[in-house]
């Protein structure tokens, strides 16, 4: 796309500063439930969030940003799609307004699943970001490695022998995580801090995983928030996952239709069916929790604190926040779900903060 940024889609205000002023929270709930435990700012786009990635461009470009601000007439306000920059667009001719703005290479989002489309692209751009942070150790020798893109392993990592590919991109493995013996990773792929990989697991590109995370069976072109868990055999394609998720052994998720035909996820804003990509797993919110050999359906959206058990095949296209079992008719408890959300994080050691539980309850009251 080139040209001037259209009026329909972003409102301006005259600019006598180089400050821009995101205000893309209107746009909130067009990314439930990924957003209704976070800001849309913390929505991952590759490694780095929203927030962060328009943080290095101002920086880089000595541009001022702030997030949600009031509207003055020395802030251009930037609000609509979310839109996130190219490496070569010129912030400061967007706050000039200039007719010859160049906006191809940016990325518009309207939904989860047009993440899930430019991810593997956008988790190109965000690695070769960050190996220039990273302190990079040689490549061990048990470690069969091949392809042209760098491979950075953070020289407080470690890794058994295992077969990692860079033909297709690069694959940065960060600080504290630990790659097991017959993993096979082709990148691009990010595997995050203190996450582990198991034996035998295979990672292909696009995958992008959080911190603290454990990670076993077969997984493509997918975001896992930190301290998620998929620690067992199963496939997760083209699919979202939050925050403090567990996956049981044998979860799996479809990604594609029969038909071939483009996927339906369900909308929680218009609370209708939308058309999303031809390839769309599963958008799954925060503290999400399946029995084992749970079978997801393409497209499928849960909400954030459900824990999904005792659904005979595919599990609907649709299950709500707080749903105990994966039926619509049936609420997890408010006060079991704080003592398992205390439990689950206890077995990483973290400490549930009030700041969680005020959240749980506020959603859990609204959603009730």
């Amino acid at each position: 796309m080139e040209g001037f940024l259209l009026p329909s889609l972003y409102s301006f205000a005259i600019s006598t500063m180089d400050r821009i002023n995101l205000n893309f929270e209107a746009q909130k709930d067009n990314f439930l439930p990924l957003t209704m435990t976070r800001s849309i700012y913390d929505l991952k786009v590759g490694v780095f969030t929203i927030r962060e990635k328009w943080m290095q461009f101002a920086k880089n470009q000595h541009v001022e940003i702030s997030f949600d601000q009031p509207v003055n007439d020395d802030i251009f306000q930037l609000n609509g799609d979310i839109l996130i920059p190219a490496h070569h667009t010129d912030l400061k001719k967007i706050i000039a307004l200039e007719s010859n703005l160049v906006l191809n290479g940016c990325r518009f989002l309207k939904r989860p699943s047009d993440i899930l489309v430019q991810l593997s692209s956008a988790l190109k751009e965000d690695l070769q970001i960050l190996k220039k942070t990273i302190p990079n150790r040689s490549i061990p020798n048990h470690v069969q490695f091949s392809g042209n893109h760098d491979l950075i392993l953070h020289e407080n990592c470690s890794t058994e022998p295992c077969f990692i590919n860079t033909m297709d991109g690069p694959v940065v493995i960060d600080e504290g995580a630990h790659i097991m013996q017959g993993a096979m990773l082709r990148g691009p792929i990010y595997v995050g801090k203190n996450s582990t990989v198991k034996m035998g697991a295979t990672l292909y590109q696009g995958t992008c995983i959080g911190d603290h995370c454990i990670i076993g069976g077969e997984i493509k072109n997918s975001i896992f928030h930190a301290y998620s868990n998929k620690s067992h055999h199963g496939y997760i394609g083209d699919s979202y996952i939050g925050e403090w998720c567990n996956l049981g052994a044998g979860t799996s998720c479809s990604n594609i239709r029969n038909t071939a035909s483009p996927v339906n996820t369900y909308d929680m804003k218009t609370n209708e069916f939308v058309k999303a990509s031809l390839k769309t797993g599963v958008i799954m919110g925060d503290h999400v929790r399946t029995a084992i050999h749970t079978a997801i359906n393409s497209g499928t959206v849960v909400g954030p604190f459900s824990n999904i058990f005792d659904i005979q095949g595919l599990t609907p296209k649709f299950i709500p926040p707080f749903s105990w079992g994966g039926h619509s008719d049936q609420k997890y408890l408010i006060d079991k779900i704080i003592v398992d959300v205390q439990r689950w994080q206890a077995l990483k050691g973290v400490e549930t903060s009030s700041t969680t539980l005020d959240m749980i309850h506020k959603l859990y009251k609204n959603q009730n």
